[in-house]
């Protein structure tokens, strides 16, 4: 299958406008890797409208399809708590376990000996989460394979 990125991304960004996510203020925005940005996108915004939700989650579904090709993954992690908005909705479409990583270092799931995981985050910021999904992961026994963000 052949996913056609921009008309996505025209999509997504949509439906992210629409829900309130483009957010500016008088202030500057201070991310979870210490970067200042302003404005910032709150992809958590899509979370509110259930069909957004859905299509949303289908798109980054086809992409990690597209992404893993014949290779195959056994659970999807995401870290507290803004990945979990679309790690469970994947997890379901792509008929696997959820595995839910929380920042404190504890993991609510299945033991991840052996187990091969795909990260899907909300968004790209730096890639601070997927670094440390990919530690989580690692330190209990799987191996992170593949990234994907919203």
């Amino acid at each position: 299958m052949v996913i056609d990125r921009e008309d996505m991304q025209r999509r997504n960004l949509r439906r992210i406008a629409k829900t309130d996510g483009i957010k500016t203020s008088k202030t500057f925005y201070v991310c979870t890797s210490g970067k200042i940005i302003w404005p910032y996108i709150d992809a958590a915004s899509i979370s509110f409208d259930e069909g957004y939700l859905y299509s949303a989650s289908h798109d980054v579904k086809c992409i990690a399809r597209e992404l893993i090709g014949e290779e195959s993954v056994d659970v999807v992690v995401g870290l507290q708590k803004r990945d979990w908005i679309f790690s469970k909705g994947v997890s379901i479409k792509m008929d696997l376990p959820e595995v839910k990583l929380y920042k404190s270092g504890d993991i609510d799931g299945s033991k991840m000996d052996g187990l091969r995981a795909i990260h899907i985050s909300d968004l790209n910021n730096y890639g601070t989460s997927t670094t440390l999904a990919s530690q989580m992961v690692e330190k209990d026994g799987g191996i992170l394979t593949h990234a994907v963000y919203y």
